[in-house]
């Protein structure tokens, strides 16, 4: 048997023990929250700049300028402008939910960098531009997009399937309206071979070998979109179109393709959009 003294003297040692390990423990904790001021931890994830401060410079909490700056990459946000003339069809779509597709592209307009999606709409029209900011967002889980990099932003507003598209540069404007040169293989009507002089004679025109001619068609133009003109009617897809050198052109005229030329393209998915190119990566 044990006294109730020797039990409350052993229940006592127990305690201070437990006490001298609490104790310690909170030693423990104040030492790693001294140890926390040593070293500066980044509530981003990102990619740091230039230092902006040296070994040696002493540093106060309150200084305006910090030790570095950082710039999160994923995900990141361009800053756009859309015209006011398109905001209505831009804000019809946002708040019916649907969700709108951002492309980025590089400042020739040729290389696409990457995808994300619509953000949101500022609030304002600035009066003096006749424009509206725009946010999207990025992933950029590639890094192609950098901070303050000069990008052309591309905002879909809608697919049109199996349309006829052809490059910009092949569509020409006359009396006639908007036409196209068609390729056509072999000699040209027989009229533009011959013409005769005052006297009545018929002169025959110098022979050409070539066995390509260009025909003047018209065409509808439904839309036109950057580099992109959108066809409702005119011309057919697989249509061989001429793209350079019009302006030597007419009706009839022989070529000699230098060149795969042009064809009217049966675009699956003819992206109607606007095509911005004061976007930045922020």
């Amino acid at each position: 048997m044990v006294s109730k003294e020797s039990q409350q003297a052993q229940a006592s040692t127990a305690g201070q023990a437990e006490g001298s390990i609490a104790s310690d423990r909170a030693a423990i904790e104040a030492a790693k929250v001294n140890l926390g001021y040593t070293k500066i931890f980044s509530p981003i994830n990102g990619v740091v700049g230039l230092r902006q401060v040296d070994a040696g410079n002493i540093v106060h909490a309150a200084d305006t300028n910090g030790l570095l700056v950082v710039t999160q990459l994923q995900p990141i946000a361009v800053i756009f402008t859309l015209p006011e003339d398109q905001l209505p069809q831009v804000l019809k779509k946002t708040r019916a939910g649907d969700k709108l597709v951002v492309e980025a592209y590089d400042r020739a307009a040729a290389t696409h960098l990457a995808s994300g999606s619509l953000l949101t709409v500022d609030n304002q029209i600035d009066t003096t531009t006749g424009t509206v900011k725009a946010k999207a967002v990025f992933e950029n889980k590639d890094g192609a997009l950098f901070p303050n990099q000069f990008v052309n932003v591309r905002l879909i507003l809608q697919e049109q399937r199996n349309a006829v598209v052809i490059p910009a540069s092949a569509l020409q404007t006359g009396t006639q309206g908007n036409f196209v040169y068609l390729l056509k293989q072999g000699q040209p009507p027989a009229d533009p071979l011959a013409k005769k002089d005052a006297d009545g004679p018929t002169i025959e025109l110098p022979e050409n070998k070539t066995n390509f001619y260009v025909v003047a068609q018209t065409v509808n133009v439904q839309l036109t979109e950057g580099t992109q003109v959108i066809l409702s009617g005119g011309v057919k897809p697989g249509d061989q179109i001429v793209v350079d050198g019009q302006e030597k052109l007419k009706n009839g005229s022989k070529v000699f393709p230098k060149t795969v030329p042009a064809k009217a393209g049966d675009g699956t998915t003819a992206e109607l959009g606007m095509t911005n190119n004061a976007g930045q990566p922020s």
